[in-house]
Order: C-alpha cells, then structure tokens, then sequence
C-alpha cells in the first residue's frame, strides 16, 4: 500500500511515519474518541430525558458516564460536551429528578440511588450554567427558576444546615442563581419580582459563622438583584468580605485560577466583589480587608478579562477618598495599572486608564469663571448602550444649531483627557440616565467631574420606567427630566429639550428664515433673540419670564406673576440675593410656595446673568 501511494502522489500514508506522523496520528484518534464520547453523551441524554423518572441505576450510570468525562475532558472538549447537554435538556433533566426532591433531602441516606442521581443531575446543571448563557435564558424561561426561588423560601425558613443533603442542595441553588444573575438579565428579574430579595436577604442573616460559604454566596447574588435605595441590604461585615478574599486568594494560588474547594475561579470571584463595592457602604470595607494586592495580581494576568474586571474594581474602589491614599501607597498596583494603561483601545486598557485618572486627579476650580464665560457646547454623558438613540439627539441639535461634543469612541488613549476638557468647556450636560449608566465606573467618573464644576446638567431618562438613585439620584435631584427612552419618542421630546436648552450652548449666526434646513420656529426663543439678549434677563418680554418659569416648573407662579418682565425679573435676582430672609419668606406667605417649589426657582435664579 506504501509504494501504491508512491506512485499515485499520495502522501497521507507517509504523513504519519517517524515521531511527528505519530503525534498527528495520536491526535486522530483523539478526534475520533471525542467524537465517539460526544455520541454516547447524546444517547444517555436520550435515555434521561425520554424516562419518566430518572432514579434508577441504569440511568444513574448515564449520568455518571457524562460526569465522568466532563472531569476528565480538557477546555475544548469540556465545552462541546456542556453545550451538548444544553442542547440534549439537561435543565429537563433536573426538572424531572426534582420532583421528589423535597422529600429526599430530609433523609440521611447519602448512598440511595434517587439522591445520587438528583446530585449528579444538578451538578452537571450547575457547571453548564456557569459557562453557557443559553443554559441560564432556559433554567428561566421553563420555570426552573421560580422551583429554585421556592426551595429557597422554605429552606431559609428553617434549619436546613444540620443535615449534609440540604446544605449541598442549598449551595447548589445558590450557585445556579448567581450564574443566572450573571448571564442572563431576565433572571434578574424573574428573581425580583418572586421576593427572591427578602429570600436571600433571609439566608444571608441566617447563615452563622460555621457557614460562610452560604453567607459570601446570598451576599453576592443579593448584590446583582439590590439598587442603591436599597444597599443596606447588603451591607457587609468585614468577616463575610474577608471570607470572599480568601475565596480569591485561594483560586489565585491555583495554576488555572479556580478554587476545586469553593468551586469559583477568580474572575466570577472578583466581578461579584466588584458587583458588591458597587455599593459605596462596602467600598473602604473591600479595601481594608486586603483586596488590593489580590487585584494587582489580576492585573498582572495574561487573561484580558481577568485585567478588566480588576482595572474596573481598582476603578470603583477608587471613588472613596480613603480607598485612593490606600491605592497610592501599593506602588506594585500602580505600576501594573500604567503598564495595562499603554496597551491601546482595550478594555482592559480603558479600565486601567479610568481608575489611573480618579486616583490621581487633583482638579483645581479657582479659575473656572474664566472658563465657564468661554464655554460653547452641549455634551453629552451617556452610557455605551444608548448611542444609538442620542447619536440621533446629537444630528438633531447639531440642525438646530447647538454645538454638541459626544464621544462616539470606546473611551481610550488620551480621551480620559478629552472627556475632563469637555466638561470644562460645557455650557451644559446632558445626563442619559440607565441602570447601566449608574454602575459605570466611565460615567461616574464623569458625573462626579461635571458636579465638582457645578455644570448645569439636564437629565434625559435612556431608560423605560427608570428612577435614578444612589448618587445618580442625588446628582439630577428634583430636576425635570426628558423620556428619550425610545428611538419613538425622540421626534416628540426635541422640541422641549431644545427649549429647555436655550441658548446654552447655541452657536450664534446672523438669522435668516432657515437655519440649516430648521424653521427658526423650532429654534428655541432664547436662541433667536441672543442678539438682542446681551444685557441678559433685563431685556426679556414678560412671555419669555413666563416661558423661563414655565420651563423650570414653576406654572402656577408663572400664571400669577403675567406683569413680570425681565427688569422686574432682574429686580428680583438682585432682592435675593441683598435678603435673602425676606425674599424666601415673602414667596413663602404670599404665594404659597412648597419648599420644592421655592428650591426650583433658587437654582432657576442663580443659573441667571444680570
């Protein structure tokens, strides 16, 4: 056969000759074997998924023939056999063997045959929840959730942790809803509305010392599920933080970094500590326990993603005054952040760049006056998820005759720079409230920046039915926000930002019937009449104080002051500011002002020019 393949030109038998020709040959088989294993998979899965009821031994042996090779199998492999078992209905599998779970876990017989296979059922579930999204959108979508969040209920209402079935059951329910919590965001939801909080808040007090695992477990998933109205939720206690770094601790001492004792590698170990530090209560806590050096070492990592979760954790870390004197002082850290820094538009890079910036940044505002009288722009401050609707607000009033800096980039190289520069050269902000954009290191960094200038900001709601809170919260206040939180509503809602805009930054030009293609009917009044208007308020119509007061929410007062204009207007801004007392107390008794209202019309005044 040899010389055959000789004389046709055929080499393939020869390929496999000599210590090179073995190896690849090794390597067939090896192709051949997993693809057989693949095979015998899919039949087992077959078997479980078609009986009526899975605790039998033969069925028992096709779940120990699939586990068995998931340990054995390498990176590659493990994945092609875990989507298999999605694709197969593994969470059919583990909803079947559930079914008499509840009486099962209350009996001491580890060695029976329906423990072992409801074991090995959710423990194959668990793992392939942890590495596939699709696992987590249909242990979701078909219910298995809501099955979780129930066993929750009642385990958290009594004493689960005397019997070791219960325990190991608990964790696994712990462990499918964090990696739902991180893979798929209608978990998040699900979990939400079944008391899912209250459940885990429950478990997470109950569980004592002896069981931290359980505690560091309810602390994490809790903090995926909790906004910050709601962080006293997850107030830590240093033992329970502590207890998590040693979790990290211990997977970084591991060549793959993952822990086989906690089963959590160091990246979900490290982005659930982020998730956690989101809340500022727990931030100095992180950090005193340690977590710095731990991060460094992430840093220092040959996995990109390793170095962005700890780039976005020093980030975050760093937004506490305290945290950043700490953070300074670990000159191994700094060093690290610096070397990722120059690594170009990455993630990791962007990270390393940010928590650089809000560590050392040392603003000083003595000569913001000079500034502010030279700035020209709208900027906008958005979230990466909601470009492509404020792409569209941005052409919009680029027509109108706004100048509008956005930043359309992944934020990189100098832009850290670029962004501090825009904010100071801002007429105003225009703040695209989400979820997402509070708890985004980048737009926080941001925020905090445009509120140490005292930047005029306008909120625009990115979001369907979003309350801002926590710091997000506190920075728009009571102020009057605009829905763009559809490409829908963006036709509607324009011409009443560019009201509210007015002439802030609005490039001036000579008036002609046509703006730019814009009907000088949609240019706000302010903006047209800028010419006319260099003497500030004192040359305003009273429609204009009407429009003004109007537009600051203050109707009622606007129907009752009709005869105001802009001298009288002008008249009150200088009574405000010589009695202060007299002047609040007046709007007080004689027009009935609420606080709120009488708060809306001091920030209105002081945003304006005599």
């Amino acid at each position: 056969m040899t010389s055959k393949s000789h004389a046709n030109g055929d080499n393939s038998v020869l390929s496999f000759h000599g210590k090179d020709g073995a190896a690849r040959l090794a390597s067939v088989a090896f192709g051949v074997t997993q693809d057989i294993i693949l095979q015998k998979v899919r039949e087992s899965m077959s078997r479980l998924t078609s009986a009526p009821n899975i605790t039998t031994d033969s069925l028992y042996n096709d779940l120990r023939y699939i586990w068995q090779h998931l340990q054995k199998a390498d990176c590659h492999f493990r994945a092609r056999l875990l989507v298999a078992l999605n694709d197969q209905g593994i969470v059919q599998v583990v909803q079947k063997s559930w079914e008499t779970v509840g009486h099962i876990v209350g009996t001491d017989n580890d060695a029976s045959d329906s423990w072992k296979c409801i074991r090995l059922a959710t423990s194959l579930l668990w793992i392939a929840s942890d590495a596939l999204a699709e696992t987590c959108r249909e242990v979701t979508h078909s219910g298995l959730l809501l099955t979780v969040v129930k066993h929750l209920r009642s385990m958290s209402s009594n004493n689960v942790l005397d019997k070791p079935r219960k325990l190991y059951f608990l964790k696994a329910m712990l462990g499918l809803c964090h990696n739902v919590v991180r893979n798929h965001t209608e978990g998040k939801d699900v979990l939400k509305t079944a008391h899912g909080v209250e459940i885990l808040k429950q478990l997470y007090c109950s569980a004592n010392s002896t069981n931290m695992m359980l505690k560091a477990k309810s602390l994490i998933v809790l903090s995926y599920l909790v906004d910050e109205k709601e962080s006293e939720v997850i107030h830590a206690s240093s033992d329970t933080i502590s207890f998590i770094l040693g979790i990290l601790d211990a997977s970084l001492s591991s060549a793959d970094h993952a822990s086989t004792k906690y089963g959590m590698n160091s990246l979900e170990i490290v982005l659930g500590l982020n998730n956690i530090a989101l809340h500022d209560t727990n931030k100095l806590t992180v950090v005193r326990c340690g977590a710095v050096s731990m991060y460094t070492q992430l840093l220092e990592s040959s996995d990109p993603q390793e170095q962005t979760a700890a780039g976005n954790g020093v980030w975050c870390l760093s937004f506490v005054k305290e945290n950043k004197l700490w953070i300074k002082e670990e000159q191994q850290c700094i060093k690290a952040l610096r070397c990722l820094a120059n690594k170009g538009n990455t993630p990791a890079g962007h990270a390393a760049r940010g928590a650089l910036w809000e560590i050392f940044r040392d603003v000083e505002i003595s000569h913001r006056e000079e500034q502010e009288a030279n700035a020209r722009h709208v900027m906008i401050s958005y979230q990466w998820e909601s470009q492509s609707i404020m792409v569209m607000v941005k052409d919009r009033l680029k027509q109108a005759g706004y100048k509008v800096w956005m930043d359309v980039e992944f934020m990189s190289g100098s832009t850290l720079e670029a962004m501090a520069l825009a904010v100071e050269k801002a007429a105003v902000i225009l703040i695209c409230m989400t979820e997402k954009y509070k708890e985004s290191p980048s737009c926080r960094t941001e925020s905090e920046y445009v509120f140490r200038l005292r930047k005029d900001i306008v909120p625009l709601r990115l979001q369907h039915k979003y309350q801002p809170d926590g710091w997000l919260g506190m920075l728009v206040g009571s102020r009057l926000y605009f829905d763009f939180s559809s490409e829908e509503l963006v036709d509607k809602q324009m011409p009443k930002l560019i009201k509210e805009l007015g002439t802030r930054g609005f490039i001036e030009r000579p008036l002609e019937d046509a703006i730019d293609g814009i009907p000088i009917t949609q240019i706000p009044e302010k903006a047209v009449h800028s010419e006319k208007s260099s003497q500030g308020v004192t040359s305003w119509s009273r429609n204009v104080v009407r429009d003004w007061l109007e537009n600051i929410g203050l109707k009622s007062l606007a129907d009752r002051l009709t005869d105001v204009d802009g001298m009288l207007l002008s008249e009150m801004i200088k009574l405000e500011r010589k009695s202060p007392e007299f002047f609040y107390h007046s709007l007080k008794s004689d027009f009935s002002l609420s606080f709120c209202d009488i708060l809306k019309l001091s920030r209105g005044l002081s945003q304006l020019q005599l």
